[in-house]
């Protein structure tokens, strides 16, 4: 059995049948069972933090903000510590009673299904970076510019910047988000508001530059 002696004189000796005398696993089974129906629950975490620590919890979740996020604003700014499975197990618990927590999951609650081969958005008529940038190492004029986007902390904000290469003027502009029709929004804002010269622009190949020819072929550069 690969136990020590001591262990199995003491299972022998805590389950006895009353009547025989003799070892007997249903004893021992529904003496196991009854201490498991008896045994003090642990708490859940969530339950036990303060009530403003709650509240921010859930006010982050109707935001779309994932419990890896809240746990990390709970503990940093409350100082509340929790961690995301805490708040996952929370949901799942209130889903399991009726509750509506999960439909602010992002993903609704469901798991993500892995596919073998990755999904890239297609961006029309990109070309290399390598390609573009020799050309723009070749040109010495102003108006060959590189653009860019940044994520804030907690991807509550973005920025989109747009370096000219040569001078590195630098433009930035605080957009909602990362999509590709904001990003080009932003570009004919900018463009109208400051009258840049674009002879060329260049980017990676992210889906938010998805709209990179359609602003090409507006303002009639590379």
């Amino acid at each position: 059995m690969k136990r020590s002696a001591s262990t199995i004189t003491r299972e022998v000796a805590k389950n006895k049948d009353p009547i025989t005398g003799l070892y007997s696993g249903i004893v021992a089974e529904e003496k196991s069972k009854s201490s498991q129906k008896n045994a003090e629950r642990k708490l859940e975490v969530i339950t036990t933090i303060a009530s403003k620590a709650y509240y921010t919890i859930l006010e982050e979740l109707q935001t779309r903000t994932n419990p890896e996020q809240i746990a990390a604003i709970i503990s940093g700014e409350l100082g509340e510590p929790i961690s995301h499975q805490a708040i996952y197990n929370y949901i799942r618990k209130d889903k399991a009673n009726g509750g509506k927590l999960y439909l602010y999951l992002r993903r609704k609650g469901q798991r993500y299904r892995y596919c073998k081969k990755e999904v890239k958005v297609l961006i029309n008529s990109n070309k290399s970076i390598e390609v573009r940038l020799l050309k723009l190492a070749m040109l010495q004029s102003f108006g060959n510019w590189e653009m860019d986007t940044i994520v804030g902390k907690y991807q509550k904000f973005f920025l989109l910047t747009l370096v000219e290469i040569r001078t590195k003027y630098t433009l930035i502009s605080k957009i909602v988000n990362k999509e590709a029709v904001t990003v080009k929004a932003e570009i004919n804002k900018i463009k109208a508001e400051t009258g840049i010269i674009i002879k060329t622009m260049t980017s990676d190949n992210s889906g938010e530059f998805a709209e990179h020819a359609s602003i090409s072929n507006t303002y009639r550069f590379d």
